[in-house]
This record gives structure tokens, sequence and C-alpha cells, in this order.
């Protein structure tokens, strides 16, 4: 990615949109730059991309009634990831991400 597309990156806004049927969900993600789709399912491995373009697996599990935790690893380098998410009403707030050193 050039240093022009990693500024505009940096600057926008993700609007993040997710579609739930009982433990199935669907995330989309757009941007001026991209539109993606993930698909996953409570409490089971799934394989997605990043925003980079790397592809990435992990799992989605439900901690209190309305906190999702993620915790996946970035298949090129290892890295684990783990990100909060808070359900407030009808959207859904990024409360904390932390990045672990590869295995």
């Amino acid at each position: 990615m050039n240093a022009a597309k990693r500024k505009l990156a940096q600057d926008m806004k993700l609007q993040l949109t997710m579609k739930q049927d009982g433990k199935k969900f669907t995330m989309s993600e757009k941007s001026l730059l991209h539109t993606k789709e993930t698909n996953w399912t409570m409490y089971k491995e799934f394989t997605g991309d990043l925003a980079n373009g790397s592809v990435m697996k992990g799992t989605y599990t439900l901690e209190t009634p309305n906190c999702f935790v993620g915790k996946s690893t970035r298949m090129p380098d290892g890295k684990e990831i783990v990100n909060s998410r808070k359900v407030d009403g009808d959207e859904m707030i990024q409360v904390g991400v932390i990045q672990l050193n590869s295995k």
C-alpha cells in the first residue's frame, strides 16, 4: 500500500454493519477504499481477510450479554490479536484491541 493510501486509511472512518441470524453473523466493512464482508459463527473458527489484505484465523465468543471478544492470528506472521466490541443499543463499539507477540 503506498504512502498516500496509508495516510487516507488512517484518517477515514470505517463503517461496520453487523447482521445476526442465530449464532451466525455477517460483518460488512465499508470505507472509501474498500467494501468487504466476513461471515462467522459464534465459537467456531473462521478465516477472514484484514483491511491490509493479510489473512487471519480466529473465533468470536460472547463474554457477557453485550460484549464480543475476538481472538485471531494473522497467518503471515503469527501475531495474535484480541479485540473486544460492546453492543450498545444498535451500535457495536470497539472497546479494546491487544496485539500480542508472535508465537
